[in-house]
């Protein structure tokens, strides 16, 4: 809502989304098309909803810098 300057709160209800691939292809794509200026890190939770099984992966700008 508006025009972004600031950027505003979320308001509504959540879009749903199809996504595509494993949680590290979501992770990856991601974060490439993060702002290069904002990035800093990158979170993402993957939850089964047949088992409850969980992986997660964090992405730290600062660690890829180190590699």
């Amino acid at each position: 809502m508006g025009d972004g300057n600031p950027i505003p709160s979320f308001e509504g209800e959540p879009e749903k989304v199809t996504l595509k691939g494993d949680i590290e292809q979501l992770a990856l794509n991601t974060w490439q098309n993060l702002n290069e200026d904002n990035k800093v890190s990158l979170y993402v939770s993957f939850i089964s909803l047949k088992d409850g099984e969980t992986d997660t992966i964090i992405i730290n700008k600062h660690e890829q810098d180190e590699e």
